[in-house]
């Protein structure tokens, strides 16, 4: 830690082995990691479940919210780059597990083969990425001059706050849409899919499951990696798509009235790339409509605005999976 004084005053600036957008992540991962574990070899018991759950989503909360939240500073094709790594995540999870499963191995020893995931992030972190350094060429005591001669008076507690809800109900014009298309898909996969069943198909019951996600993450995959192609300029339609999926896949879990798997496969790889375009269309209309304060303010928020639509979808699913499961299921 280095001290300058300036105007009578001593000033700090501490060196970190870690900056904030890349500590955050780090430590989700780190601490999900060992409680998956538990699950997975049966060392703790079945309620941990929820917690392992919990974590990851977490760790993902995390890394949405921190990255986003600074990545006004960037250049938008960091955006770009930024949502095709996503959208590969997205799909080699799923991709690796159905093939896995697929193919004989449990599902315990999959679980367990993802834990080399968050070790290789937490290694990269610490020994691979380095500090940043600064290269401008100017002293500690210029920069600190430059930030006190550019920081506004101080506002009030509610001013602040007021300025806050002001920014987040801008931002809902272009984030209450998608919200409304992930509860959609929400439902769809956690509420439905799972109760969809075709008995003569060379697949088992979870391994049609594994391979629905699977076929819907290449999707998401294919769309958030098209650059600025699926840009969706009507918000709506895409919703309208995803009820037609959802209708379709909850008519099919209750009477089972189509012929093979493959249309829900298709309907799920179009909800793939609804996802991925919907989701690319919104950040990409936050940071070219709004302004320069606004685009740190709104991106940040923009993750946290899906985990409601998330959480209220999970709950509607609960009962809709369990009278599904009692009254239709194996009806065939």
């Amino acid at each position: 830690m280095t001290s300058i004084t300036t105007s009578n005053r001593l000033v700090r600036t501490p060196r970190r082995p870690f900056s904030s957008p890349t500590l955050l992540p780090a430590t989700a991962l780190t601490l999900a990691a060992p409680v998956v574990l538990l699950v997975a070899v049966n060392l703790a018991p079945p309620k941990f479940v929820f917690l392992g759950v919990a974590l990851a989503s977490a760790s993902r909360g995390f890394s949405d919210t921190t990255f986003l939240g600074h990545a006004s500073r960037y250049h938008e094709h960091v955006l770009s780059l930024w949502s095709s790594g996503t959208g590969i995540a997205t799909f080699m999870g799923p991709l690796l597990y159905a093939s896995l499963t697929t193919a004989g191995v449990k599902p315990k020893n999959a679980l367990l083969s993802f834990l080399m995931v968050p070790a290789v992030i937490v290694l990269s972190f610490c020994c691979i990425l380095s500090n940043h350094e600064d290269l401008s060429g100017r002293s500690d005591v210029e920069m600190v001059l430059e930030v006190e001669t550019d920081l506004p008076k101080k506002k009030s507690m509610a001013a602040k706050i007021q300025e806050k809800l002001d920014l987040f109900m801008r931002a809902q014009k272009y984030i209450f849409p998608l919200s409304v298309f992930y509860m959609m898909m929400y439902l769809t996969n956690q509420g439905l899919l799972e109760m969809v069943f075709f008995p003569g198909s060379i697949l088992t019951h979870a391994q049609q499951y594994s391979w629905s996600n699977t076929t819907r993450c290449l999707g998401t995959l294919i769309s958030r990696s098209a650059h600025k192609f699926f840009l969706i300029p009507n918000a709506w339609i895409y919703n309208g798509l995803a009820l037609v999926i959802l209708i379709v896949v909850g008519t099919e879990a209750s009477y089972h009235y189509l012929p093979s798997e493959y249309i829900i496969f298709s309907l799920l790889f179009l909800q793939g790339l609804l996802e991925g375009a919907a989701f690319r269309t919104t950040v990409f209309r936050i940071q070219n409509k709004t302004t320069e304060k606004e685009q740190e303010f709104c991106l940040g928020v923009f993750p946290v605005s899906l985990f409601l639509p998330a959480v209220l979808a999970g709950l509607a699913s609960l009962p809709t999976h369990d009278y599904l499961c009692e009254n239709h299921l194996y009806a065939q």
